[in-house]
């Protein structure tokens, strides 16, 4: 084994497997790190990303072979081969296409490409690469209630098209369609055995 000491404070927020084997690691404060089958450990340049040091709170390595940062300060995009960064995506108030907001706390592939992002009391976004286009989840009037405006610390995907996701800091647990309506809500209900344990959820 090698050991990983993420920069300075080595405190590492969150881990995701790559495709060839290997693992990003991201930490609070000391970038995105690259550890290979080999053993070799690398840090990512991040340095055409504003702030210069900002905090990993989700990785995605996705099928296009790019890697998806989720940051206090919105979404970093690297190509995983050259590990060179390709863009840095945040919520602009003047345009309804962009990231619900810059804390993204959670990310997830879907089986038709989609980038699902959640972050921190906006909902659920969900990014095509092929129109470089964010879509907010949110409420549709005279249809079943949404998810925007709740924060979503974990999401994934259903093996029947829905998708389960962490609701807020104690919301307990929601299963969504393909456009984030929720369709059921799970929470610990006290004396009810079959209730979950809980209504902290951080991972799915």
């Amino acid at each position: 084994a090698v050991p990983l000491r993420a920069g300075p404070s080595g405190v590492v927020s969150v881990l995701s497997a790559d495709r060839g084997g290997g693992s990003w690691v991201g930490s609070a404060r000391e970038g995105v790190w690259h550890l290979a089958p080999s053993g070799e450990v690398a840090r990512i340049a991040l340095q055409d990303s504003e702030p210069a040091d900002p905090e990993i709170l989700a990785l995605l390595a996705d099928g296009r072979k790019r890697l998806w940062i989720g940051t206090d300060h919105g979404l970093i995009v690297v190509a995983t081969e050259s590990q060179r960064v390709l863009g840095w995506l945040r919520h602009r108030a003047s345009n309804r296409q962009s990231l619900a907001a810059d804390r993204v706390v959670s990310l997830l592939e879907t089986s038709d490409g989609l980038i699902w992002a959640g972050t921190w009391f906006a909902g659920l976004s969900t990014h095509d690469p092929r129109t470089e286009a964010f879509l907010l989840m949110r409420e549709q009037e005279g249809e079943a209630a949404g998810f925007g405006g709740q924060s979503a610390p974990a999401v994934v995907a259903g093996d029947d098209g829905t998708f389960w996701a962490a609701v807020g800091f104690d919301g307990g647990l929601a299963r969504l369609d393909g456009r984030g309506r929720v369709l059921e809500s799970y929470r610990h209900e006290p004396g009810k055995p079959s209730s979950l344990a809980s209504v902290y959820i951080r991972a799915l």
